[in-house]
């Protein structure tokens, strides 16, 4: 009903100003004095605009709660919001889980064990229980009380480990491709489920899991509490929604109503492990806690940091039997009998390299797609296979191969997704937003600054041709641009891609503050502006714009009208960028709906600014030059505001740094459709992180080659 109701008002609206602008037009083409009718309506239209911008950065700052600043959500909204989040987990993770290969065809039988006790405490000691109110609430389920047991199968450790563990913290180690991520997608499934089968305040007591990335964690800027915070918000913008408070997301990790799972320790730089290992051991109290990790990262950090009353486990290798059963699960004929044969041959011989190869959930899924219309006892050739590596690069290889069956779009996508693996380095999360900062500064600034400077060049030129001549408008339009294009270059001295975060945080300043920060930024504007107006003007003087009689006056009101022009510019801004947030409206965010949430948001704001900055220049110097300065204005606005024009720019540089066209929305959309990508979030992730390490070797053999 609500969405109908506003969808019939937005129509109307939409109809309304389309007939207000129809009527102006009509009025002003009709009257004997044409120009003199648009100045006078657009000095109303000014008005009209400044006050509208100002209302509707008042109502955006107003709807989103900052004049409640420390507000909190009530009890009754954070377990509403804990609700939502379970049911985006629960739906998010089914999906993920049959996309990865981690319950389809079945889950594989991945065992595990009590790590060396050089990394973790005795189990008894694990199991003593915490000081009341010092740990997690225990969960309430019967089975769930008693020892620790161990019967090592990765798919009970939620009943066997991680609901009886007292003080709620395990640690799961595994080697490349060992199914640390797979481990722990069960894991989470598992504590979905139980949760569900809970009801009233029972469930109320059960942590929602909750899946970080650790990669993108700087433990020395931010605390984990923070981190997470903000993470929930950005991969989750529902928990942002009214009826939750005004900050849920903070509320849920305080009471304790969210699980953390901490994927991909190791993904971090090393100087900062040991530092978040100390931050989780003494910010997480109350909190149950999974974490993943190699195994020599983990030791690393240990060394420096090691957290009290954690279990440690281990992932086993796939045993050849269980191997052999993953394989032929579902198959038929004539797959059955060639899986067969292969699964005979690793029972038979468990110590060959094949058996040594396909000891773990990647090469096994890997040779599963690798080989579903083929003979995969090829694999059982000691001659062409003579090492466990040349068995593993060859279906990391194949997954490329079977992914992409068309040559050309092969080299191609393979090309460009060595390079980002390449660009990621350690990291194992691919933001689309900051591939801007992958290019070398010199050459973004150089595009960037031309492309704004030529913007702004265009609708200075365009409105000192109307009061001078077209000649002193092309002169003085260049020189305006490239001085201000010089600016914006000058201004980006690096490139972190749009954020989410700064918002919130702007927002919860107090209102003193808030208010100081507008009017600080749209006066610099409006002085930058008022400037750049009155030197163009100047300059249009003196290459011939008229008598002398009329360059005082057009002095003066050209560094007035720049100045109000750039304080509406400022407001709108501030509106446009820190009030509305760009994020999709869907109840979880994914990569692509950012990519077309900050592509929305660039049109909208060049809609914005651009009116108003047609208004205020038609006020100034009539309704030629309105349209120019809106439609400069406009294109800029939509330039700066955010990130994906930045990357659209990238791309042509990279065109001609590489020799080879992208566009990187279609590729990361089209691999993921393929299962070479996986989504975390509003972030991409390769779907294996040995198939990143692979493709980024192909990347450093590709330069090298180039090199020579």
């Amino acid at each position: 009903m609500r969405s109908s109701r506003r969808n019939v008002l937005a129509l109307v609206a939409a109809v309304a100003v389309i007939a207000v602008t129809a009527a102006v037009i009509v009025r002003i083409e009709s009257s004997r004095h044409p120009v003199d009718t648009a100045t006078v309506y657009s000095g109303d239209l000014a008005a009209v605009a400044i006050a509208v911008t100002l209302l509707l950065a008042v109502a955006g700052w107003w709807r989103k709660g900052s004049l409640r600043p420390g507000g909190i959500s009530s009890a009754a909204q954070v377990a509403a919001a804990a609700e939502r989040l379970a049911e985006v987990m629960a739906d998010r993770w089914r999906r993920e889980a049959a996309i990865r290969r981690i319950i389809t065809p079945a889950p594989m039988t991945v065992r595990w064990r009590w790590a060396a006790e050089a990394v973790t405490a005795p189990r008894p000691d694990v199991a003593t229980p915490p000081v009341p109110g010092a740990g997690p609430l225990p969960l309430p389920d019967p089975a769930a009380q008693g020892e620790l047991l161990g019967s090592g199968v990765v798919g009970r450790l939620h009943d066997e480990l991680y609901a009886r563990l007292p003080h709620g913290r395990l640690v799961v180690l595994g080697g490349p491709g060992a199914g640390k991520t797979g481990a722990m997608v069960l894991l989470l499934l598992a504590a979905l489920e139980r949760r569900a089968l809970l009801v009233g305040e029972q469930r109320g007591r059960v942590p929602v899991p909750v899946w970080l990335t650790m990669g993108r964690w700087d433990p020395a800027d931010m605390s984990l509490r923070e981190w997470a915070a903000a993470t929930m918000n950005r991969d989750h913008p529902a928990l942002r929604a009214s009826e939750y408070g005004p900050d849920a997301a903070r509320e849920l990790l305080r009471g304790g109503r969210v699980a953390l799972f901490l994927d991909g320790l190791d993904e971090m730089p090393e100087g900062l492990r040991a530092q978040a290992m100390k931050r989780v051991d003494e910010e997480a109290r109350g909190l149950r806690v999974v974490l993943t990790s190699r195994p020599a990262e983990f030791w690393d950090a240990m060394e420096a940091s090691r957290p009290d009353n954690t279990a440690v486990i281990e992932l086993r290798p796939v045993r050849p039997g269980a191997a052999a059963a993953y394989l032929q699960h579902e198959q038929v004929r004539p797959n059955r009998q060639r899986w067969g044969l292969l699964g005979t041959y690793l029972k038979q011989h468990p110590d060959s390299v094949v058996a040594r190869a396909l000891d773990n959930p990647l090469t096994l899924s890997a040779a599963r797609d690798t080989y579903a219309s083929q003979d995969p006892v090829e694999l059982t050739d000691a001659d062409r296979f003579p090492s466990v590596h040349a068995v593993r690069e060859h279906l990391l290889t194949q997954l490329l191969v079977t992914a992409y069956t068309d040559e050309y779009q092969r080299t191609h996508a393979t090309r460009w997704l060595a390079w980002i693996a390449g660009q990621m380095g350690t990291s194992r999360d691919l933001s689309w937003w900051e591939i801007p900062a992958w290019v070398p500064l010199w050459k973004l600034r150089l595009i960037f600054g031309g492309a704004a400077g030529l913007l702004f060049g265009l609708a200075v030129g365009l409105a000192i041709a109307h009061v001078a001549d077209p000649a002193a408008g092309l002169v003085t339009g260049i020189a305006a641009g490239s001085v201000f294009g010089s600016m914006v270059a000058l201004s980006l001295k690096r490139v972190r891609g749009i954020s989410r975060l700064p918002r919130a945080f702007v927002l919860r300043w107090p209102p003193r503050r808030l208010l100081a920060w507008i009017l600080l930024f749209s006066l610099g504007v409006g002085l930058m502006m008022g400037l750049i107006l009155w030197l163009s003007v100047g300059l249009a003087v003196v290459l011939g714009a008229g008598p002398a009689s009329r360059a005082g006056p057009g002095l003066a009101f050209a560094f007035v009208a720049g100045f109000a022009f750039g304080l509406v510019i400022g407001l709108a801004v501030f509106y446009g960028f820190v009030c509305t947030t760009p994020v999709a409206a869907s109840a979880s965010a994914t990569a692509v709906s950012s990519y077309r949430a900050d592509r929305r948001t660039s049109v909208i704001a060049g809609l914005v600014i651009g009116s108003v900055a047609g208004v205020v220049g038609g006020f100034g110097f009539g309704l030629a030059v309105g349209i120019a300065a809106g439609l400069g204005a406009g294109l800029l606005a939509a330039l700066v505001a955010v990130q994906v024009p930045v990357v659209k720019l990238t791309e042509i540089i990279l065109s001609f740094q590489e020799g080879s066209r992208v566009n990187f929305r279609r590729l990361l959309e089209d691999a993921l459709d393929r299962q070479l990508l996986r989504q975390a979030g509003t972030v991409y992730q390769f779907r294996h992180a040995a198939l990143q390490d692979h493709l980024a070797v192909m990347n450093s053999s590709r330069k090298t080659g180039s090199a020579r």
